[in-house]
């Protein structure tokens, strides 16, 4: 464990990456974010790269404004290591999710996936 407590390591990647699509499932520009965090949008845009760590409040005034639980936040971590998975970088690859959460019809979702899966192979 690290002793720079402003400075984001790997696990800060991981959870900003989360919070970066999050907000873009969620449709919000990072200025509309921190405006109603109360923030610079370039503190949003440090907290989406990792570059700084999001305190304990900060996290639940997100979870608040996303309607998302805690969890959502740490996709992608594993639990006993400091490596997390691969993350999203692809931005067409958000923004396919972006539309797909947008979906509320879960049989047309679930087709969604499978065209998608087909076109995959």
């Amino acid at each position: 464990m690290g002793n720079d407590k402003k400075k984001g390591g790997a696990k800060d990647k991981r959870i900003g990456n989360n919070l970066r699509l999050l907000r873009l499932s969620a449709g919000l520009a990072q200025a509309v974010i921190a405006e109603q965090l109360g923030v610079t949008y370039q503190q949003v845009q440090k907290y989406e790269s990792g570059e700084s760590r999001v305190s304990a409040s900060m996290l639940h005034d997100l979870s608040v404004l996303y309607n998302v639980s805690y969890e959502s936040f740490f996709d992608g971590l594993e639990a006993d290591r400091d490596v997390p998975q691969p993350l999203l970088h692809d931005n067409e690859t958000l923004k396919i999710l972006a539309v797909l959460s947008s979906v509320n019809d879960p049989a047309l979702k679930s087709k969604i996936g499978k065209v998608v899966r087909l076109l995959a192979e």
